[in-house]
């Protein structure tokens, strides 16, 4: 949880403010957030199906599913969604997913003192 709260938040939280204050300019760094959500719902699904035992995010996973489906249903809706933002977005997604693990790791020595 420590990860949770110290890296994925901080990172999509830096991101969601990124968008606000440039808007369309980086539409693509707050569509990334959702595309975050679909990879944490799939990874949590994935690991659901491989361990046949609830995920403890899986739950939150398909809340993230729910509201990425909603999101982009929306900016299709709105004529905003094009093959370029999709791609950026994804990778920005994949960034958003792949930086805290990064971090994780690197960090984990310093959680262990202070948590364990």
């Amino acid at each position: 949880m420590a990860n949770n709260v110290f890296f994925y938040y901080t990172i999509l939280l830096v991101g969601y403010i990124s968008y606000l204050f440039f808007g369309n300019k980086l539409i693509f760094m707050g569509l990334g957030i959702l595309f975050w959500g679909l990879i944490n719902c799939l990874d949590h699904l994935i690991y659901t199906i491989i361990d046949r035992k609830i995920s403890p995010g899986l739950f939150t996973g398909l809340l993230y599913l729910i509201t990425f489906l909603s999101g982009i249903n929306r900016l299709h809706a709105e004529g905003t969604l094009n093959f370029k933002l999709i791609i950026l977005s994804l990778i920005t997604g994949i960034f958003y997913a792949v930086i805290p693990v990064i971090l994780s790791m690197k960090c984990s020595g310093i959680f262990k003192r202070i948590f364990i």
